[in-house]
């Protein structure tokens, strides 16, 4: 195959296993036995220059999935969205690489040398895996979809700031009237939510790419974990975002530990104690941070990252301020960590709403931050937020 693999050497791969549960719903009698052959692709592994060249691939910013459901309810959109099975794997590979076989699957010839397989199209694992993909993908909506010959009237583009979302638009005539319809998809690597002016033109969208990659319709009401519920009443639309399937397994995985820290039945007031204040600066010793890292302290900050980014702005100043001593986190930052789990546990149903009648403000932005600056950096906190309709 043209690998030389004394100059790139052979890379490690390994099997993931998972069990995936249709629409975030966890139910033992409803799941999908999902099995994966990945690249190992750490820097021990895989040279960039060597194994692969560019690693570049956007995700959608916070605001871009704000924005989406803003526009839903601001312009009554439909909504449709789909799956694109093995995305990676529809990636053009630009480099072949010869692959270990798993550890205990090592192959060998009958001259007793050992074998590799070769990877002639990209997949997991892979620090280039999904700039690759994005490639693929990107590529066959611009050359397609402002094609004439193949999407007669349709015309496609991708926004320079936000390189995750995307703008369809398709004019036609339909019985002597001209019909301007136009679809907005911000795309989650293989994830692809869709809201526009018409389920035909959505469907249109999700069979080209079906016809490219094989991809499976999903219920737009729930993505990436998130459960967003649009309500209309007297043509007011209402779209609530909630993650309480999320929160649930978050608070049963730290149920013992956050009773511990003396809430197992007392709601906190507020997601961390007034006036608290974490800085590098802060003493801790060795045995200590040793302790409450292992004790799972990393964990515990993604987790609340993820609810603070998508459902829970509320939480997001606590949890910034956890995670300034994440690498030499002490007791009392465990126990505030442990206060916000409590508080989600308590507040799960709170979420963030978008309303359709609610924009005679017009357009206001407001700021604010903090004058107590980081002992360290003179850094302080702040925030804002945007209303435009």
């Amino acid at each position: 195959f043209g690998v030389d693999i004394d100059s790139m050497k052979p890379v490690s791969t390994l099997g993931v296993f998972d069990n995936k549960f249709p629409d975030g719903i966890i139910d033992p009698n409803d799941y999908m036995a999902k099995a994966r052959l990945c690249v190992e692709g750490t820097p021990r592994q895989m040279k960039q220059g060597v194994h692969y060249d560019s690693v570049y691939a956007a995700t959608p910013d916070v605001d871009s999935i704000f924005l989406m459901n803003a526009l839903v309810v601001h312009l009554k959109l439909l909504r449709r969205a789909f799956d694109v099975g093995n995305a990676y794997g529809w990636g053009k590979q630009e480099k072949k690489l010869a692959l270990e076989y798993p550890r205990g699957m090592a192959q060998f010839n009958a001259n007793g040398e050992k074998m590799y397989m070769v990877l002639l199209k990209n997949t997991y694992g892979k620090p280039d895996g999904a700039n690759l993909w994005y490639k693929e993908r990107d590529s066959l909506w611009l050359e397609d979809f402002n094609n004439e010959e193949i999407f007669p009237g349709w015309s496609y583009r991708q926004l320079i700031m936000e390189q995750t979302l995307f703008e369809f638009k398709w004019s036609r005539e339909v019985n002597g009237t001209v019909v301007n319809d136009v679809t907005y998809l911000l795309a989650w690597s293989d994830d692809c939510d869709m809201a526009g002016t018409s389920d035909e033109m959505m469907e249109s969208i999700e069979a080209a790419c079906h016809k490219k990659w094989k991809v499976k319709k999903v219920d737009p009401s729930f993505m990436l974990g998130v459960r967003r519920t649009l309500t209309i009443k007297d043509d007011v639309w209402e779209i609530h975002l909630t993650q309480t399937e999320f929160i649930d397994g978050l608070v049963g995985t730290w149920e013992s530990e956050v009773a511990e820290a003396g809430f197992a039945k007392k709601s906190p007031e507020t997601p961390i104690p007034p006036k608290t204040f974490f800085t590098t600066e802060d003493y801790v010793s060795e045995e200590e941070y040793t302790r409450v890292s292992k004790r799972g302290y990393k964990a515990v900050c993604g987790s609340l990252l993820w609810v603070a980014r998508f459902c829970h702005c509320e939480i997001a100043s606590s949890v910034s301020m956890c995670c300034r001593v994440m690498m030499k986190p002490h007791e009392r930052a465990w126990k505030a960590c442990m206060q916000i789990i409590a508080w989600l546990r308590d507040h799960k149903h709170l979420g963030v709403k978008f309303t359709s009648n609610r924009n005679e403000h017009g357009f206001v932005a407001t700021s604010d931050a903090s004058n107590k600056g980081d002992p360290i950096t003179s850094k302080v906190m702040g925030s804002h937020t945007i209303q435009w309709m």
